[in-house]
């Protein structure tokens, strides 16, 4: 993650995070509308990451669409909704922290 108010200075974006911890072709990222330190990230694994900018470790990882691609997400106001590969919408509940 790069935070772009460096580059409206004039200087160079400055990379705040590096989040480590896909396997796969990461396919979908959103921030949560809940939380302003939370995201969402899905990948090709069919892998649903939760992150808190908090910290460089995922605090969920949830394989939602198993054998195959997660391919978007979004959020709801219980968790997160994921479409994948297989044809399916999963819904996962999750709990932020």
């Amino acid at each position: 993650l790069w935070d772009p108010r460096e580059a409206l200075k004039g200087g160079k974006m400055a990379q705040v995070q590096l989040l480590k911890s896909h396997r796969a072709v990461v396919s979908a990222i959103r921030w949560s509308p809940h939380s302003a330190f939370h995201l969402a990230s899905c990948d090709y694994d069919g892998v649903v990451k939760i992150w808190d900018m908090r910290s460089p470790m995922p605090l969920h990882s949830l394989p939602t669409h198993a054998e195959e691609k997660a391919l978007c997400l979004d959020w709801f106001e219980q968790g997160v909704a994921t479409g994948g590969a297989d044809c399916k919408v999963k819904f996962q509940a999750i709990k932020l922290r």
